[in-house]
């Protein structure tokens, strides 16, 4: 009984110590078809955000507390996220995934019905930069 007790906590604990790196599959398997965004969502998001992006008790929510979109195409090109364990912050960092895995997993996002703004479009020959530092004073420099 003992020696069985020890072989579930091990396993527990390889559980929770989790790769620190997005899960790739190997040998046979990661030479099929690329995954779908649902796939990488599943695999790599769904453990704190849940499979419907509803999050957990202490986990965010997708659909209902970030910013859509923009917000979940931001964090993973950025390379915020994922995040490599429960405590860690979110820092500007190497992206995890490429680009055509981020746009994936942002379609399949948009599929939950998030709320929050689309991808903007930005076009730097039409901006007017002069308004776009007002607003970063007004609205980002106290914490930026």
């Amino acid at each position: 009984m003992t020696a069985m007790a020890t072989v579930v906590v091990l396993a527990a604990c390889s559980y929770v110590d989790r790769p620190t790196h997005v899960y790739r599959p190997s040998g046979i398997a990661a030479q099929a078809s690329p995954a779908s965004g649902e796939q990488l969502f599943l695999r790599d998001c769904a453990w704190c955000h849940g499979a419907d992006g509803r999050g957990h008790e202490d986990d965010p929510s997708i659909v209902t507390e970030a910013g859509g979109p923009a917000d979940v195409d931001f964090v993973l090109s950025t390379g915020r996220m994922p995040l490599r364990g429960e405590d860690q912050r979110m820092v500007r960092g190497t992206p995890a995934y490429t680009r055509k895995e981020i746009d994936a997993i942002v379609d399949y996002v948009r599929t939950l019905q998030p709320e929050g703004p689309e991808i903007p479009i930005v076009d730097l020959t039409i901006a007017d930069r002069g308004r776009g530092e007002e607003l970063y004073q007004e609205n980002c420099a106290a914490c930026h």
